[in-house]
């Protein structure tokens, strides 16, 4: 039999037990929380643009362009887009192929020259500059991973000098080789004259560019890689902007 201190003893070990184990279930409980708030948070600043959010940020660095022949005549039309502020720019290879001048008409009207630094008819990739504005351009900053499977796309181009359009698909492939070049693939109908026009991601980041439908794939586009469309323009910006 027990005496009453021994008694005394026992319970106050007992309770002593039970507070230090509430105070590691509430410490447990205290760090689940917290890691809850810290990927809540790094979700809520992953960027997520809609269309319209996507084509507002993206317009005014988008331009038609005019390819013209020897006698001055238009030879093919197309799409082009600033990627850095001082004007360097991307646009298919297709569409100034040739040439024996390039214009861009601006989102404002005012029509100027290009000079085309570099032709891969491979990549489909043209690089072009438009002329020193004071103030530079706006411009739409290349994406600096890969695409994605399944993640969201949009094209924007002109399917008329006067009309900018924007479609949306999704991502089919990454990175498909086709004739034996890597290519970005996305669901995404293109227009006759979207041709060099972006495919812009849902985080406001180049991804590719417009550049041929498949016909063994009904809806499907092909446009270079991302890695493809930074490599060229790499050789031209120099890290600057």
């Amino acid at each position: 039999m027990l005496s009453p201190q021994g008694g005394n003893r026992k319970k106050k070990g007992a309770d002593l037990l039970i507070a230090a184990n509430k105070k590691r279930i509430s410490a447990i409980i205290l760090c689940l929380a917290l890691a809850a708030v810290f990927l809540m948070g790094a979700v809520a600043g992953r960027v997520s643009l809609d269309g319209r959010e996507t084509y507002s940020n993206a317009a005014e660095a988008v331009f038609y362009i005019r390819a013209l022949n020897e006698e001055g005549k238009l030879k093919t039309s197309g799409s082009g887009f600033a990627v850095t502020k001082s004007g360097i720019s991307i646009t298919a290879a297709h569409v100034v192929k040739g040439a024996a001048a390039v214009h861009a008409v601006m989102p404002s009207g005012e029509e100027v020259a290009l000079e085309v630094l570099e032709v891969n008819n491979l990549t489909d990739i043209a690089v072009v500059k438009l002329p020193a504005k004071s103030g530079g351009y706006r411009y739409i900053p290349l994406e600096k991973d890969s695409a994605e499977y399944g993640e969201r796309a949009y094209a924007i181009g002109y399917p008329l000098k006067t009309a900018k359009i924007i479609s949306d698909g999704i991502v089919s492939s990454p990175g498909a080789v086709i004739n034996g070049v890597d290519r970005l693939l996305v669901s995404v109908d293109l227009a006759s004259g979207m041709s060099g026009g972006p495919v812009i991601c849902e985080r406001g980041t180049v991804i590719g560019m417009s550049s041929a439908t498949l016909r063994t794939m009904n809806g499907v586009s092909a446009s270079p890689t991302t890695a493809q469309l930074r490599a060229a323009v790499d050789r031209y910006t120099l890290g600057s902007k």
